[in-house]
């Protein structure tokens, strides 16, 4: 019995029907699944997908049939999460996770990095995690191939290896010059190089304030502090992460906050400050690095720019505080974030509206070829939302060798089309379906990828491209 449902996991079945002697064609193509190393006979486990096309005539009218069946079980997606910088010599952990959640298991990973060795593992569930050591510099991809009975999906992710420490440089405080006693104020602290080495130590020590100590990876860390005493208040803070220490310094002057208004011969009044107005946030080379910027406002004594992960603004949230009226935004990981900037005095605080910028995500407009994102970097996996008719991406292979495309799309029933382009315009890979995998041994020169919709499908998709290429 083994042996015949391995026969019968290789054939296909096509089946030609003549009906009331016209020339009525009906197409079936089975994919089959391997049943060869099962007990029992599973009626999903032996067709992957099931296509059922072909031509009807009625009254001399011709249409198309089509149809497709697939199991539930399959894997869509591979998403591998870690570290995106460290130093040669430290073991560093990545964990992939599939999705959905009802892909079949038991699951086999199979874990591919740059210099490594092969590793497979077989832990049954919806994600796994495996760490490397490197001893070389320079970009290393780790790639994780998740297969189940149903699917075999890919998913990619970099790290870039130095050579060790990259001490900090400097450390400057943002924050208000002048306030008032009683009320809260925010400071910022912001270390360079953009390069530094995670963790960092920071210190800070205010006037009649507790010490504060924070070990954090991250590039800058915020405190808020009030004050009951008025006059010049100083604020300090001190920066390691592991080699030497920088350090500076902030004043603030606090009056006291006045109780309703006092008649001088001079009446001073509390003035709300003007609404900011936050520009669109530009990043059409889609990397983790862009400015965010907004128009300045009246009364505005310094700024608070607000990032999230939703345009809600609601859990975990990022400030900066500024007093002018640009900020660097550095080393995003993939996704949408969003911005709003407060324009705020020693009375009160004025919000903009929401701005949305993507960090390793298509930008638009990229409608056209010449206003293609990138260039791409191999290896790297860019986020995007088709929510119009084209997205286009551009990258330049430096040498003749084999070209990688891969796009996974997030959403069923969308009709969606991925194109690759060669450096003198032909089109060379065009597809219509999953898998979305191009392979092309090609020249050096500009390459282009093109991800449009059909006609039919008037809905937002979002999906994630990788290309690999020389």
């Amino acid at each position: 019995m083994k042996a015949l449902r391995c026969l019968l996991s290789v054939v296909m079945i096509i089946v030609l029907l003549g009906i009331s002697g016209e020339e009525d064609i009906l197409l079936a193509e089975v994919g089959v699944g391997n049943v060869c190393a099962m007990d029992e006979i599973n009626p999903s486990d032996l067709f992957t997908s099931v296509r059922i096309s072909g031509v009807g005539r009625t009254d001399g009218d011709e249409s198309l049939v089509e149809n497709t069946y697939s199991p539930t079980g399959v894997i869509e997606h591979v998403a591998v999460s870690g570290p995106t910088t460290g130093v040669v010599g430290v073991g560093y952990s990545f964990t992939a996770t599939v999705s959905p959640h009802t892909a079949a298991q038991p699951i086999t990973y199979v874990w591919q990095a740059t210099g490594q060795k092969v590793l497979t593992q077989t832990n049954g569930g919806l994600s796994d995690t495996s760490t490397f050591t490197w001893t070389t510099t320079g970009t290393q991809v780790i790639t994780v191939t998740a297969l189940n009975r149903f699917s075999r999906v890919s998913g990619v992710h970099s790290i870039t290896i130095t050579n060790g420490f990259s001490p900090l440089t400097s450390v400057i405080i943002s924050g208000p010059q002048v306030g008032f006693s009683q009320s809260p104020y925010t400071f910022i602290a912001t270390v360079s190089p953009a390069t530094a080495i995670w963790p960092i130590t920071y210190v800070w020590q205010a006037t009649g304030q507790q010490d504060v100590v924070t070990t954090t990876n991250a590039l800058s860390h915020t405190v808020t502090y009030a004050w009951n005493q008025t006059g010049a208040q100083t604020i300090m803070v001190t920066a390691t992460n592991g080699g030497p220490s920088v350090a500076d310094s902030h004043s603030i002057s606090i009056s006291m906050k006045p109780i309703g208004p006092i008649y001088l011969p001079l009446v001073l009044r509390c003035v709300r400050p003007g609404k900011p107005v936050l520009s669109h946030i530009e990043n059409p080379d889609v990397n983790g690095s862009y400015q965010v910027c907004w128009s300045a406002a009246s009364e505005a004594d310094f700024y608070v720019l607000e990032e999230a992960m939703n345009s809600l603004f609601a859990g975990s949230t990022m400030t900066y505080t500024e007093a002018s009226t640009c900020h660097s935004i550095n080393g995003k990981d993939m996704g949408w974030y969003y911005y709003r900037v407060k324009a705020c005095n020693g009375c009160d605080c004025e919000c903009s509206d929401v701005q949305e910028a993507g960090a390793w995500c298509e930008h638009e407009d990229n409608d056209l070829r010449n206003q293609a994102n990138g260039p791409l970097i191999s290896g790297r996996q860019y986020c995007g939302r088709l929510n119009d008719r084209n997205d286009y991406f551009g990258f330049d292979q430096d040498a003749a060798g084999l070209v990688e495309a891969d796009l996974t799309t997030h959403h069923t029933g969308a009709r969606v089309y991925f194109m690759l382009g060669n450096p003198d315009g032909t089109e060379v890979c065009r597809i219509d379906g999953r898998p979305y995998h191009c392979e092309y041994p090609g020249p050096k020169g500009r390459y282009y990828v093109r991800i449009f919709k059909g006609s039919d499908y008037t809905n937002t998709m979002t999906y994630t491209l990788s290309v690999t290429f020389h």
